[in-house]
């Protein structure tokens, strides 16, 4: 069947849509989409139907149910030049090589029609097929032609897996120019070769064949100011990836389940004095006591989340930021050790400036836990001494203003929290502003509960002026104090 075939410009449109909608497979459709401008409008648009999505919207998820429409979206001529806000993209669940070949080389063509692309995630293995792979580079590749600001990577293994040879020219000058040998410059004509407006980007595993690209586009993006790494466990390639990074406009930096050569990751850290917020943790070391990070590293970081193991033997004094205002600490570790959170508020002591303290507690039997130790330690000062090895420095920190106290699973605290917290919230010398999320109160907490809570709280403290909870409908109740 061909355009020549069929001349549907003397057919009403009635006729069409009835043909369109008499057809139900989806390869018969996306051969009528072929034929003539008038059937390829109507084709897609019934595939649209079928199968539940909205081009139009601006949103776009392909995945196990929806990949099979990528062929049809690809030559859909309502594509061309049409903007996207956000592609949602899962390739996990193809198992033919022939399959993923063929759905990906569509997702290149789908991509390449549009005019722009501001946001995009992309799931899939961390590698396959030569041919595969290069057509993935390739969609990347493409990306940076339309706008892409905000760019999420994961892959479904937790470690990287070296492909194949391949002949790929593309591949080649990016591993020739983007991962120079140790003491050899990048050629910076290659990097101004393209626009690349990335803003965001995060990456879970970074698959071999993808580094090479990665690194070139990473180092071309002079807009990027969020940079996220998770499980990445190939160190000796990770090592060559961070040493070569270079992000002048890096604020936001996020490293975590990751392996890290200590001397690269100091290195580079070194290197994006730019970086305002560092979030560390649930990484591991290629030595077991690695060299602490030197003082005066990250002049202008104003937010650090990491637990207490980093906190206390990684990071220089707290003193030595001097634009430091908010320290976020995982509190579960903490909980089930009361030596951890010792170290880590005593590791808060030094801070120069006032800062906001946020404890991420796993689940609330670890706040109640948190909540018992640090009560028995200030009361009991020479049992406590001798069981934890110091006091409890709860009391000593003047210098957190601000606290909030969050939970991430969706339960509720016991009861008996509400005494805890108002006597150990009394503990600080010098708390102002306290918010508390919903999982962290009883589960019945209505608002004469929350009213009933800022009293307590009042009589105890003369310090504290406002707090805030989360209530059921997630609005928030505010209570002006003292």
């Amino acid at each position: 069947m061909s355009s020549s075939q069929i001349r549907t410009a003397t057919l009403p449109v009635e006729l069409l849509t009835m043909i369109v909608q008499n057809i139900h497979d989806g390869d018969d459709l996306h051969q009528l989409a072929r034929t003539s401008r008038d059937f390829n409008f109507l084709a897609v648009e019934e595939l649209c139907s079928k199968y539940n999505i909205h081009p139009r919207s601006g949103i776009l998820t392909l995945d196990n149910h929806t990949l099979p429409i990528i062929s049809t979206l690809a030559i859909s001529l309502s594509i061309v030049g049409a903007p996207l806000q956000f592609l949602n993209c899962d390739l996990t669940n193809t198992q033919s090589p022939q399959e993923m070949i063929k759905q990906t080389s569509s997702l290149l063509n789908f991509v390449s029609a549009l005019s722009s692309l501001q946001r995009a995630s992309f799931y899939f293995p961390s590698s396959g097929p030569g041919e595969w792979e290069d057509t993935l580079v390739a969609v990347f590749d493409t990306l940076a032609e339309k706008s892409c600001t905000d760019l999420h990577v994961k892959t479904f293994t937790r470690s990287t897996t070296s492909p194949g040879p391949r002949n790929n020219k593309l591949a080649s000058l990016l591993q020739r120019f983007s991962l120079p040998s140790t003491g050899k410059r990048q050629n910076s004509r290659i990097v101004k070769t393209y626009s690349n407006r990335l803003e965001t980007c995060y990456l879970q595993t970074l698959p071999t064949f993808l580094q090479p690209l990665f690194l070139y586009r990473l180092n071309a993006s002079s807009r990027l100011t969020n940079l996220t790494f998770r499980y990445i466990y190939n160190y000796q390639e990770w090592d060559a990836f961070i040493t070569h990074l270079d992000l002048p406009s890096l604020l936001v930096f996020t490293v975590s389940h990751c392996i890290i050569p200590g001397d690269a990751f100091s290195t580079f850290l070194k290197h994006h004095p730019s970086i305002v917020s560092l979030d560390f943790h649930h990484n591991t070391y290629l030595r077991h006591n690695p060299p602490a990070l030197p003082s005066g590293i990250l002049p202008r970081l104003t937010k650090l989340r990491t637990t207490s193991e980093y906190l206390v033997r990684y990071f220089p004094p707290l003193d030595t930021f001097p634009e430091l205002t908010s320290v976020i600490l995982p509190a579960g570790d903490m909980a089930r050790d009361s030596t951890r959170a010792v170290m880590a508020l005593q590791a808060l002591l030094p801070c120069v400036n006032d800062i906001t303290l946020s404890l991420e507690f796993t689940y609330v039997q670890c706040l109640d836990t948190w909540l018992r130790d640090s009560l028995v330690r200030a009361h009991h000062h020479g049992q406590a001494a001798n069981r934890f090895g110091d006091t409890d420095p709860t009391r000593f920190l003047r210098c957190v203003k601000a606290l909030k106290l969050d939970s991430k699973l969706i339960a509720y605290s016991s009861d008996g929290v509400i005494d805890l917290l108002v006597r150990w919230l009394c503990m600080f010398p010098a708390l102002n502003r306290v918010f508390i999320t919903r999982p962290c109160l009883p589960r019945v907490f209505t608002r004469d509960h929350f009213q009933k809570f800022a009293k307590m709280l009042a009589r105890g403290s003369a310090c504290v002026k406002n707090i805030s909870v989360e209530a059921d409908d997630l609005s928030i109740w505010t209570s002006c104090i003292n």
